[in-house]
């Protein structure tokens, strides 16, 4: 809105003030720290909880807890070939796999 010549009222802000949306508040979070999400390593930050003697013993039993579970399937996964890309990519777990079961029960196969 363009003022007027002589006028004395203020032009308004072209933005609105206000909370931010969640997409935009995430992205600052992760600017504030500086820090790239795609080169975080779950399996390190898990290992960092289990030595923390800071931590609770909850969160440290909880952190070793989920590293043994999944240390036979993420050895098997580094030590597997790379699939071929006209073969599907085989479930990782078991939640997955129950989850494509459930997907393709009565509609034919996943797609």
């Amino acid at each position: 809105m363009a003022q007027k010549p002589g006028s004395k009222t203020p032009t308004k802000p072209t933005s609105r003030g206000g909370r931010p949306t969640k997409a935009e508040a995430l992205r600052r979070r992760i600017e504030a720290v500086g820090v790239d999400p795609d080169q975080v390593d779950p399996r390190r930050v898990l290992a960092g909880i289990a030595i923390d003697p800071s931590a609770s013993a909850a969160a440290r039993v909880s952190a070793c807890r989920v590293l043994l579970a999944h240390e036979a399937r993420l050895a098997a996964l580094v030590a597997a070939p790379a699939a071929d890309e006209d073969e599907a990519p085989m479930p990782v777990d078991a939640v997955t796999e129950r989850a494509l079961a459930l997907m393709s029960a009565g509609r034919g196969p996943v797609q």
